[in-house]
């Protein structure tokens, strides 16, 4: 075998025992990183990690290979010891590593499997749910003796707590119950309304709220509890026609509504329900955020074009303002891309969510229907393209409980059309 080191030599010792020292600070690092909440990791970091993990094995079994390979020949008791404490430290580090590799790699596949079920919610392909079910079922069964195997490890079990490893199974039961539950969704056909029944409102990322805030005062006029949460002193005669411009009039309305839905949305996200909403609520959020993204990268080269086309022509005053102004929008543009994504909304990060669409302007959807419809006691119905023919159309019906008891609540009905606007239907 060849010989690597010769630790009669003091320096080679020396040499090698820095190496397994870096190995042991890299190794702590790792496991630092493992040991931070699951919940709270993208899955970049997660990527990221596991390739440390990997590259810390290979440097391990490097080390090894050359402790193992070397010359103690002429070596004195007291480096032979610190060599057989060196090869304890490396085993001991490749076990530990070797286990978080296994964890991280669970996580990986929980990540990819919560990721396939937002795109199935976001794109409708409810179809879809029953292969995921038995994707998820199958991993569950994979991870579970991935578990057992670490757990009779020692060395892992002693510096990890197997509680928090074995939290993995729990996050795989919650997702199976949610695509479940999703299989089951109320998600039905309907006729189109008549199209002078639609009412416009205010496309400005508030549509949703101002609609809900028009149905409430027209259909529960006379339902105190209703109006006594909503406080909107309009009379529902006022609230009739086109109410695309009427931003001053709903502005109060909208803003009440959008805060209660987060308020409620707070209280409750740990309930599966909500939690379902909340997962497709940030899954069409993103839809909505990076279209938005690629609309404005695509104006970028055109305003770069006439930029170019303008320095071309002769400095008039006429030429030097057009210049100025195609500058300033370029500029004003480019930043909006920049800003959008650096704020992407983490697919994770429920509770950073419902904060962010707490604010004024910010698209919102399903949760928030869904937290409305809780916090007021009525049940809303969503036309799903609406105007886009029968066949492309499905019904969404939330608190749908309400419109079959004995005594009724009339359903508030809102259109969503174009795929990012809401209206309201009176119906």
């Amino acid at each position: 075998m060849q010989v690597n080191y010769n630790f009669s030599d003091p320096k080679q010792a020396k040499i090698v025992n820095t190496e397994v020292n870096k190995t042991l600070t890299t190794h702590k690092t790792n496991m630092g990183a493992f040991k931070i909440s699951n919940s709270n990791r993208s899955l970049h970091d997660l990527k990221i990690l596991e390739k440390d993990l990997v590259y810390t094995i290979t440097k391990t079994k490097l080390l090894l290979s050359k402790l193992e390979n070397s010359s103690y020949k002429g070596a004195s008791p007291q480096t032979l010891q610190s060599i057989k404490n060196l090869k304890e430290t490396l085993s001991k580090i490749s076990s530990q590593e070797k286990c978080a590799a296994r964890m991280v790699d669970i996580d990986i596949g929980i990540h990819k499997l919560h990721d396939e079920f937002v795109d199935i919610l976001a794109k409708d392909n409810l179809s879809d749910l029953d292969q995921l079910a038995k994707k998820i079922n199958d991993f569950a069964t994979k991870a579970a003796k991935t578990l057992e195997f670490v757990e009779k490890k020692e060395t892992f079990k002693n510096a990890i707590d197997m509680k928090e490893c074995y939290s993995r199974l729990n996050i795989l039961t919650k997702l199976a119950y949610l695509v479940d539950t999703s299989k089951t969704q109320s998600v039905t056909k309907k006729e189109a309304p008549v199209e002078s029944l639609v009412m416009d409102v205010p496309d400005d990322g508030n549509c949703l709220f101002y609609a809900i805030g028009v149905g409430l005062q027209k259909k529960y006029a006379n339902e105190p509890k209703i109006q006594d949460k909503l406080k909107w002193e309009v009379k529902p005669e006022q609230l009739t026609g086109d109410l695309s411009k009427a931003v001053n009039l709903l502005e109060a309305p909208g803003k009440k509504l959008r805060e209660q839905a987060a308020g409620y949305l707070k209280t409750h996200q740990s309930e599966d329900e909500i939690m379902l909403a909340l997962m497709e609520g940030v899954g069409s959020h993103l839809e909505v955020v990076r279209k938005k993204i690629e609309e404005e990268e695509g104006i970028i080269p055109i305003l770069q074009n006439d930029i170019k086309t303008l320095k071309g022509q002769s400095k008039t005053a006429n030429v030097q303002k057009q210049l100025q102004e195609k500058q300033t929008h370029l500029g004003i543009v480019q930043k909006s891309v920049q800003y959008q994504k650096d704020n992407l909304p983490n697919e994770d990060d429920l509770a950073g969510y419902i904060e962010a669409t707490e604010k004024d302007h910010i698209y919102s959807g399903v949760a928030q229907l869904m937290a409305l419809s809780k916090e007021y006691n009525v049940p809303i119905r969503v036309i799903y393209n609406y105007g886009k023919g029968e066949n492309q159309q499905y019904v969404q019906t939330f608190n749908e409980k309400l419109a079959k008891q004995d005594h009724p609540m009339p359903i508030l009905t809102i259109a969503h059309v174009n795929g990012n606007h809401f209206q309201f239907v009176n119906d």
